[in-house]
């Protein structure tokens, strides 16, 4: 009976899995322990200077490696766009001194062919680079700010500043709403925060990009718009642009070159020490979480993030184990249809905020129209996809550069 009556509880904790979306990736995802050269490689990246840790990320970004913002932080896509990078020997995730160098020279190589060039505004105070030789027209945008254009006006760059006359959120809503004059307009990616919004989308012929910030000198932004044959060289230009914007700078701006850092020394992975170790849990109420059975084998005490867990269930048949912990949920990615609830998505989200619980919300759902993402935003959610690269980026920027176990043996 008690093997019977575990089967049961596991059987339930499989389908609050599904529940809050986790079961998309499935038993076999979750079973699978981290990869300790990652984890290795990111305790050396991370005590690099956060200058030389972005310097790295936006050299990446030039060669066309690394397709996230330069933050800092260090996860699955700078491991794999530095392994790419070596170009050979052991795919540890880390520069030597000569590789850290061919990589500086090779991205200042594409900087310098496009002419790129951090330039504060004078007419908006936004700081930007610019390539100056892809955007050589340079002129006032009707509402006072500033424009670069390509000389064949295929691509151009716009920077603004404004008062705070609206909410952001209520700019927010009109930039990601449909445009009846514009019906082959789509938005494919959209984020609203507190202080900036970013939004992405296409049309037939082009692409866009906008974000904007808000600050204690009001609204400042930037926004390109280009010709959508364009795309395999201007996709990188965008996120070289967006890691170097600065809406609201202080201090001087410090020159191209001066980003990259000289290495003369190699990064050399310590050595992970034998009585801890790290896995990934995911969250299932807040205070139950889910972690492959293997991750916790032999282990003598357990952590999730800064707090105590205990075991409360383990189950042979599905390699999965349930922690139990005081941490408070920091994330849900829900389904957005589960039996029989079409909007499963939506109905938990509301009883969430019912309930005054804060967290960030993110809905998987297949093929999801620019409608969805607008209700989603508006129901308090991050946003809504189908791409499973949108969710490993956004877990990747927000929550798993930090360990979310921590387990001693």
């Amino acid at each position: 009976m008690a093997g019977m009556s575990g089967g049961r509880r596991m059987l339930r904790l499989r389908r609050w899995v599904v529940a809050l979306g986790l079961g998309l990736l499935g038993p076999a995802a979750l079973a699978q322990a981290p990869n300790p050269q990652i984890a290795a490689a990111q305790a050396v990246f991370e005590s690099l200077p956060e200058a030389e840790r972005k310097a790295i990320q936006t050299d990446l970004i030039w060669v066309g490696l690394l397709n996230s913002a330069a933050s800092g932080g260090y996860g699955p896509l700078t491991f794999r766009a530095i392994n790419h990078a070596k170009g050979g020997g052991p795919a540890n995730g880390l520069l030597s001194a000569t590789e850290r160098q061919s990589l500086a020279q090779a991205a200042l190589a594409v900087r310098d062919s496009v002419g790129f060039k951090l330039v504060t505004d004078e007419r908006t105070g936004v700081r930007i680079g610019v390539p100056e030789r892809i955007l050589p027209k340079r002129e006032t945008t009707p509402a006072g700010g500033s424009r670069w254009q390509s000389a064949d006006g295929r691509i151009t760059l716009d920077v603004s500043a404004t008062p705070a006359a609206e909410p952001l959120e209520a700019i927010f809503q009109k930039a990601t709403a449909a445009n009846p004059n514009n019906p082959g307009r789509k938005i494919t990616y959209k984020l609203l925060r507190p202080d900036f919004f970013v939004v992405s989308g296409e049309t037939p012929t082009g692409k866009f990009y906008r974000r904007l910030a808000l600050g204690p000198q009001g609204l400042r932004g930037f926004s390109i718009g280009y010709d959508k044959a364009l795309s395999d060289s201007v996709d990188r230009l965008v996120i070289a642009l967006a890691s170097s914007f600065e809406p609201f700078p202080s201090g001087p701006a410090p020159s191209a070159g001066s980003t990259i850092a000289s290495v003369t020394q190699p990064f050399v992975a310590p050595p992970l020490r034998p009585t801890e170790r790290h896995g990934v849990a995911l969250a299932l109420t807040e205070s139950v979480f889910v972690t492959s059975a293997a991750a916790i084998e032999g282990c003598r005490a357990l952590r999730v993030a800064s707090g105590p867990a205990r075991l409360r269930l383990k189950d042979e048949a599905s390699a999965l184990a349930l922690l139990e912990s005081g941490l408070p949920v920091q994330a849900v990615i829900s389904d957005m249809g589960r039996p029989p609830d079409e909007q499963a998505g939506y109905t938990l989200l509301d009883e969430m905020r019912h309930r005054g619980h804060s967290q960030p919300f993110l809905i998987f759902s297949r093929a999801p129209r620019p409608e969805h993402q607008e209700e989603a935003v508006r129901r308090g959610a991050v946003g809504t996809t189908d791409d499973f690269e949108v969710i490993l980026g956004w877990l990747q920027r927000e929550f798993l550069q930090r360990p979310a176990i921590k387990r001693a043996a």
